[in-house]
């Protein structure tokens, strides 16, 4: 599955869509919006804070073969919380 961030906030979401399915690809708005990955990066976000779309493709594993489902948002979770924006041990 893939997801993107912005594409949603554009007139040109549903030709993404299209372009998607024509390559037999999934793809979904950013499943967290609330994490505010639209406005990281330097230049990006300085053109997302203008309003000018952007849109960012990305792949996250959301579903693994052999693991029960939610699996793959518990191993998110558990990385966000312990591991990201850690300092090394």
């Amino acid at each position: 599955m893939w997801w993107s961030s912005g594409a949603e906030r554009t007139t040109f979401w549903p030709l993404v869509q299209e372009v998607a399915l024509h390559f037999n690809l999934a793809i979904q708005p950013d499943p967290r919006p609330e994490q505010g990955s639209y406005f990281t990066g330097p230049i990006i976000s300085s053109f997302a804070r203008a309003g000018i779309p952007r849109l960012f493709p990305s792949r996250r594993a959301t579903s693994f073969q052999g693991k029960p489902e939610g699996y793959g948002d518990q191993v998110f979770r558990e990385y966000n919380t312990q591991h990201y924006h850690q300092p090394i041990r």
